[in-house]
């Protein structure tokens, strides 16, 4: 029922995507990267993270369509042009800053656990009903190396670090909010110590809306600095 409810949530922030990439903006092509690449993440923890169930074929289905999409997107992705019609504001050291918080954040929340259970042993009271620690792989292995890449990136001035920063601005909001709704649930039904609670759930709220703030930012100068062109005399 979550996962359905998540669905339904999901589905017309990709089809606005969808539309807004359709009309041949510059920045549109990073966003969608961004969406596509929460789809990818989501899916692929599904297929490899949960228990084989009647859903299964359609978790290896829209794994495999985003996955494939995302690769298609990022072939066409001119990072130059993406990093022109950026606005300089926010700057490069703030983006990095917080995809560097994002990184920090993601390692000190996974990390421990997962070397404590290889130590220990207790493989089945840390997966619980899971087949694995699926999300902590692909944040680990996948979203920090990307994220301190894009960092680095910025802080070189490259285009690429401009285009990976929106990617994962974009990540770090549609998987924040998962997140953050996961919680929420599990509030009423799983016990979570007051560490549990402060170093997970409310890090993760606070880099999800600094990083929806962040966006927010971005998408209001860019369009001040449209009209603005727009309004030029020629």
């Amino acid at each position: 029922c979550f996962r359905g409810r998540m669905v339904l949530l999901r589905l017309p922030v990709l089809l606005l995507v969808l539309r807004w990439y359709r009309r041949g903006s510059m920045v549109a092509p990073a966003v969608l990267a961004g969406v596509l690449a929460f789809f990818t993440y989501y899916y692929v923890s599904q297929v490899f993270g949960v228990a084989e169930n009647r859903l299964f074929p359609l978790y290896v289905a829209a794994a495999s369509l985003a996955g494939f999409a995302l690769v298609l997107i990022a072939w066409r992705l001119n990072a130059d042009k993406v990093a022109g019609d950026l606005p300089a504001l926010p700057g490069r050291r703030v983006l990095a800053a917080c995809l560097i918080a994002v990184a920090a954040a993601l390692t000190l929340a996974w990390l421990p656990g997962m070397i404590m259970t290889a130590v220990t042993g207790n493989i089945a009271e840390a997966v619980g009903p899971y087949t694995s620690a699926a999300t902590e792989a692909l944040d680990l292995g996948l979203v920090v190396p990307v994220a301190v890449i894009a960092a680095v990136q910025l802080l070189r001035q490259r285009p690429l670090g401009s285009v990976l920063a929106l990617v994962m601005l974009v990540i770090n909001v549609c998987v924040g909010v998962v997140l953050m709704a996961q919680g929420v649930a599990q509030l009423s039904g799983v016990p979570l110590t007051v560490g549990e609670i402060i170093t997970k759930m409310l890090t993760f709220a606070a880099l999800t809306l600094a990083a929806g703030g962040l966006l927010t930012r971005m998408a209001h100068q860019a369009r001040a600095t449209r009209l603005a062109a727009d309004q030029r005399p020629y």
